[in-house]
């Protein structure tokens, strides 16, 4: 499971954003149950090309040789090829949880297990703070500054300005509060997943 939801939720916003610009993928959307079937097979179909091109970033990284295309022939091997089908697999098994998660009425797996995969990194970052060499002062500064990035990232992605509502004709004698609310962060976390699936 060490790629998570990742390539399914790539494939995803890859998918939503061509059915923008192919008119065959706007035409599945419009045919109801029987188009929507055809999007999640050709999602499903970009999850696996994506986790397999995660996967190879993956053990190369995890082996300290970087990328370089000079070590494409190792991907023909047994190792390479058991890892690449075991880490897929991986994927197709997070998301069924999440499936899982969001049937049960729990709330939206996706969303959870990403939350779950951050708090487990933040728990790693603050132990390395915590215990890595360097002076108090330093490590304080540090955590002051982590919360304070929090504090600022749940006002931007709660705040909203409020557009006014006049209306040329009001025939009620009293004031009615009206706007359109619209978010300061509308684009929300996906910057985050595209600059994670891709860096």
């Amino acid at each position: 499971l060490s790629l998570g939801v990742m390539p399914y939720v790539t494939a995803s916003i890859v998918i939503q954003l061509s059915q923008k610009v192919f008119p065959f993928m706007k035409e599945w959307q419009e045919q109801g149950e029987k188009g929507k079937r055809k999007i999640n097979i050709l999602t499903r179909i970009l999850t696996i090309l994506l986790s397999l091109g995660h996967g190879w970033t993956f053990i190369q990284m995890s082996f300290g040789h970087g990328l370089t295309f000079s070590l494409m022939k190792p991907l023909l091997s047994d190792f390479m090829f058991q890892t690449l089908f075991f880490l897929t697999v991986g994927v197709f098994i997070s998301v069924w949880l999440a499936d899982l998660i969001t049937s049960k009425g729990l709330g939206n797996g996706i969303s959870i297990l990403i939350a779950v995969g951050m708090v487990d990194k933040l728990y790693k970052t603050f132990e390395y703070l915590l215990f890595a060499n360097g002076s108090e002062t330093k490590r304080i500064l540090i955590l002051i500054s982590y919360f304070i990035l929090l504090i600022l990232t749940i006002i931007l992605s709660s705040a909203y300005l409020k557009i006014p509502i006049n209306y040329a004709i009001n025939r009620n004698n009293y004031k009615i509060d009206k706007h359109i609310p619209i978010k300061l962060n509308t684009s929300g976390i996906l910057p985050i997943i595209f600059a994670d699936a891709f860096f």
